[in-house]
This record gives structure tokens, sequence and C-alpha cells, in this order.
């Protein structure tokens, strides 16, 4: 399995760590005044502070779903370890996975007090976003496949694990009859580590902290670990983190802009709306199906506010994941996901001014 960083104890272990963090942890965590609007808002808040390292900002979400949803926050908590943080320390993310899935331990130390150090831990870790990214691949390349011939031209070196991450789409995700998403089989996720197992990719830390990290999170990302572990040390091994320049994000009805994004349902009718006023996002999408151009600009918007991280770790394979990433745009070629980006950065007052307008309509019609 390469590097000992990836040699995991049991999540027992970790929630261990956890217990003796917290009898020596007497400082008290910030606040922020920040008023999200509904659950839908408050998760996506949550992952926008933690990529940011917006601390007081991710606990005032992150609490807010402690009171409303309970259940909702620690998986979302899970989802984000995987997908925000990636390789950058599986210690962190086995101390978030042996939590979640351990309400005792939460009642015993005080549940509201482990959440606190555990969003401390994250909005202090570097992020790295490749199993995210690797994962978008692989469902791109399954709606699309002139995009495995694309990929195969301008980044054969990670093609071939792109290719796994498909297969392990296709095995291990079911979808659901007349809705968006789709559902993963944690039998068939577990079914596909233990082949991991037997080729010397997962250990028994590592399989534990995988197959849990499925049932928890009811995404993917677990299972594409042990993959971009080994992908990584054979391209070099983990990179360095570097701090990203953040653009200020205005403060909407209480909520950072960023949080309203095309997850939530203010956020779609924002790109509705924007795109509606905006020629220019028009030209660009013209040739672009009408039934996807909103996952499109979604996707743009993503790219240019929702997806920043600082710092981000930065190496031969996140980069190449990443720069491909950017690029599954479905209709639009690379120059004009690059041009949809840099647009979206210059129509951002726009962009936030819409969303307090909506935001302002609601307050409205709820006073």
């Amino acid at each position: 399995m390469g590097s000992s960083a990836y040699h995991l104890a049991s999540l027992s272990f970790y929630r261990e760590c956890v217990a003796a963090a917290l009898a020596r942890d007497i400082a008290d965590t910030p606040t922020a005044d920040v008023a999200f609007g509904d659950i839908h808002v408050a998760s996506s808040g949550l992952q926008k502070a933690l990529r940011r390292g917006e601390l007081a900002v991710a606990l005032a979400a992150a609490r807010l779903l402690l009171l409303a949803d309970p259940e909702r926050l620690w998986r979302r908590l899970c989802v984000c370890a995987f997908e925000d943080f990636g390789l950058s320390d599986l210690g962190v993310t086995a101390r978030v996975v042996a939590v979640a899935g351990n309400r005792g331990f939460r009642l015993v130390q005080g549940e509201e007090r482990v959440l606190s150090h555990l969003v401390q831990l994250l909005c202090s870790m570097p992020k790295d976003r490749r199993l995210d990214d690797l994962y978008g691949l692989g469902a791109a390349v399954l709606a699309d496949r002139d995009r495995r011939k694309e990929i195969e031209c301008s980044a054969p070196e990670i093609a071939p694990l792109v290719h796994q991450a498909s297969r392990l789409i296709v095995s291990c995700e079911r979808a659901v009859p007349r809705r968006s998403f789709r559902v993963v089989s944690s039998e068939s996720c577990v079914r596909a580590l233990a082949r991991m197992a037997q080729d010397g990719l997962v250990d028994a830390g590592l399989f534990e902290l995988c197959a849990k990290g499925v049932r928890l999170s009811r995404c993917l990302l677990p299972v594409l670990l042990p993959l971009a572990i080994a992908a990584t040390e054979a391209m070099g091994g983990v990179g360095t983190a570097t701090h990203v320049p953040m653009p200020v994000v205005p403060r909407i009805g209480g909520v950072p802009a960023c949080a309203l994004d095309g997850f939530t349902r203010v956020g779609r009718t924002v790109l509705a709306s924007l795109f509606a006023q905006e020629q220019g996002l028009r030209d660009l999408l013209a040739d672009v199906p009408a039934a996807t151009r909103l996952d499109v600009l979604h996707h743009l918007v993503f790219v240019a506010e929702g997806s920043l991280c600082s710092p981000l770790i930065s190496d031969v394979l996140s980069e190449a994941l990443r720069t491909e990433a950017i690029a599954c745009a479905h209709g639009l070629r690379r120059d004009q996901v690059l041009a949809g980006v840099a647009l979206i950065g210059q129509l951002s007052p726009a962009l936030h001014a819409l969303r307090k307008r909506i935001i302002s309509r609601q307050e409205e019609a709820l006073s």
C-alpha cells in the first residue's frame, strides 16, 4: 500500500483519540451571526465553509443541522471528509467516520462538543478534492462516451483510473426510478473493497474506514479512495498544500452567498434568472441542449465559486484530475468552459444581486 500514512488502525482507536483530545480541550469555539434559512442551505454553507477554512460559519451551519436534522449533519460531515479532504489526513477522516457511526459515544462526550472538535480539525486541514474529481470524471465518461476518448488524448496518464471509477459506478450504484439521483449499494461496495484487498490495495484499517464510510455517507467516494491512493503513489505521491486566493463572499440575508448554489432551490432559481438576463451566457450556452443548460451553468458557478478551497494540495494526479473535471461541462468545448468560468467571475455582482433580490422576496412572502 505504499506510504505508512495510509495504514490505519481500527475506528475504535480513532474514537479514543477524539475522547483524549476532548479531555485536553478547554478552548472556546468562535460564533458567527449567520441565519441559514433551511437545512439545505445550511448543508451547502457547512461544506463551503469547510473548504474555505471559515470556522465560525462552519460551526454555525453544523449547529443548526445538529438541532434540525442530526442524521443529515453526520452524513454530510462524512461526505465532506472524503469529498473535500481526500488524501490530506486519513487519520482525521477516520475520526469523523468513527464518531459519526457511534451515537452512544457522541452522547457520552457531548454531541455539540464532539462536533465542534471535528469541525475545527477539518477547517485547519489542507483540502484535497481528487476523489470528487475522479468520481465526476467517471460519471462523465458514462454519460458521454466521447469524453473517454478526449481524456485518453489530453490526459492519458489518468485514463485507466477514470475507467476504473466508471466501472465502480456501474457496479455499485443504482438509478432511482423517476428521480434524478442514484443510490449506492453497500453490499456491492464491500465486494469491490474485498477485491481490492485481494489485490493488496486495502489493509484491514483502510477496509473498515471505506466500508463504514460508504454506509454513513451513502456515496461512492470511500470506495474510490484505495484506487486514488495507489494512483497517487504511482505518480510521485501527495504534493504540498498551497494557499489559494479567495474572493470576498458577501452575506445575503445573513447567509454567505456561496451557500446559495445550484444544489439549493434558491440557487436554481437564481441561475435560471441569471441565464435569462445575461446575453453573454445565452450566447455561450446556445448549443447546449435546453434540458441541461442549468446543469452546465451550475457547473460553471461551482468551478468559479463553490469548489474553491484553501489551502489546497497540489500534485501530479490531483492537478490532472482537476483540469479534466473542470472541462466536463456537457455540450461545451474546453475553451468554452474556461471562458464560461471567467464570465461567471465577471458576472458575480449580478449573481449576488439576484440572490439578494430572490431572498428578499422570500422574506417578504413569509412576513
